[in-house]
């Protein structure tokens, strides 16, 4: 079983009931960048980060001595100092005395995952932050199925909650909007739909919780199709423009 795990590059180490590495493999060598002489007789303290609390470590050690295997995402620290994260299996084997004799443990390199996580979350808050700085509602339509989604300041923007607005869907917006813009809006949309123009781009009024007009500046574009060719989500913004529209009035 070792071996063919060993031939699908899975990272393996092997520890006596005692937590002192017996064996490992080239992977196990490779990631963390120590050799098996250095590795044999010590403890998977010596490729700790720090990064996961006491805690967590004895949830770990808590479920393997117990007999039962364990499972976590965990970040360890190479012997040059770098970081990567792995998605491990501990499996505790017993002796015929029923007694824990070793743990293997199995992991997977998920390095490249993490980042690409970390590097889209911190996209995502810096969206947020623009978003929240220029005060503008966003949006996003499954065309196909006509279900919809909107942020906070979208439905802020008409002076509701999303919540009041609940259930989300296309028609949240277009019953909303004035009966004399919506004709245009959907004449600019199928023109973005057949390729002739780039993005889609109006200015409409909506009708606010409280009676009157609000004036926004939509802009969307679509962002995926379906295999054949027709639009699948489209996304966009709207931009509170009632002030400058009074000013122009």
């Amino acid at each position: 079983l070792l071996t063919t795990i060993n031939q699908h590059s899975s990272i393996v180490s092997v520890a006596g009931c005692d937590g002192k590495i017996v064996d490992v493999n080239e992977a196990f060598c490779r990631i963390s960048g120590y050799t098996r002489d250095e590795l044999i007789g010590q403890d998977h303290r010596i490729v700790n980060s720090g990064i996961q609390p006491r805690e967590f470590w004895v949830a770990m050690w808590r479920t393997i001595t117990a007999g039962k295997p364990w499972r976590g995402e965990v970040c360890n620290r190479a012997k040059d100092g770098s970081l990567y994260w792995v998605d491990s299996i501990i499996a505790p084997f017993k002796g015929p005395s029923g007694q824990v004799e070793k743990y293997v443990s199995i992991r997977t390199d998920i390095t490249g995952a993490k980042l690409a996580a970390r590097d889209l979350a911190a996209e995502r808050k810096r969206l947020d932050i623009v978003l929240r700085g220029t005060n503008v509602g966003t949006w996003d339509w499954d065309v196909q199925a006509g279900q919809a989604r909107y942020n906070e300041r979208w439905a802020d923007l008409i002076g509701y909650t999303l919540e009041e607005l609940a259930p989300l869907n296309i028609d949240t917006w277009a019953t909303r909007v004035h009966p004399e813009d919506l004709t245009r809006v959907n004449e600019l949309l199928q023109q973005h739909f057949d390729g002739t123009l780039d993005t889609f781009e109006c200015e409409m009024r909506m009708r606010h919780k409280i009676g009157h007009w609000v004036w926004a500046l939509v802009r969307g574009r679509v962002s995926s199709r379906t295999p054949d060719g027709e639009p699948q989500w489209v996304s966009g913004t709207h931009l509170d423009i009632t002030s400058r529209k009074l000013i122009e009035q």
